[in-house]
């Protein structure tokens, strides 16, 4: 991890009982053997605040993974921190306003768009510092 990057753990602990014996020796046992690629790909970090859809006054810190597919289309996944016991809290779509267009009516109101989180730098790349300032998400 970059060390520019500061630890934001999630503020939430999941319902439930800890780890067990049983998913303790699952995940070591995947760790070893099995390889994560799909994941690897999520590799395009951004932070940004998201509000509940009906509810604008209540606002969450979303840790963005993104994986590049082309220049109109981003898969990301979100989490409410970015260190390893973050919890999964959404994945979302970034699509170009060219994509966006494209999508039948009725499949829109599933769809928001970025453009304020963009422009008034809500949305940043911890450790790039000139993301804001240039198009290009390279640090």
């Amino acid at each position: 991890m970059n060390p520019m990057i500061k630890d934001r753990p999630s503020p939430v602990r999941p319902a439930g009982d800890g780890k067990g014996a049983w998913l303790a020796a699952l995940e070591q046992g995947a760790n070893l053997l099995q390889d994560p690629t799909p994941l690897k790909g999520f590799d395009v970090y951004v932070v940004g605040f998201h509000c509940p859809k009906n509810q604008p006054d209540e606002q969450m810190e979303a840790h963005h993974y993104c994986r590049v597919v082309n220049d109109d289309l981003l898969q990301c996944v979100l989490f409410d921190g970015n260190t390893r016991q973050a919890n999964l809290i959404g994945i979302e779509y970034i699509a170009s306003e060219k994509l966006f267009a494209a999508l039948p009516e009725p499949e829109k109101a599933y769809w928001h768009p970025h453009n304020f989180e963009l422009l008034s730098g809500q949305l940043v790349a911890p450790g790039c510092r000139t993301w804001r300032r240039r198009r290009s998400s390279s640090c």
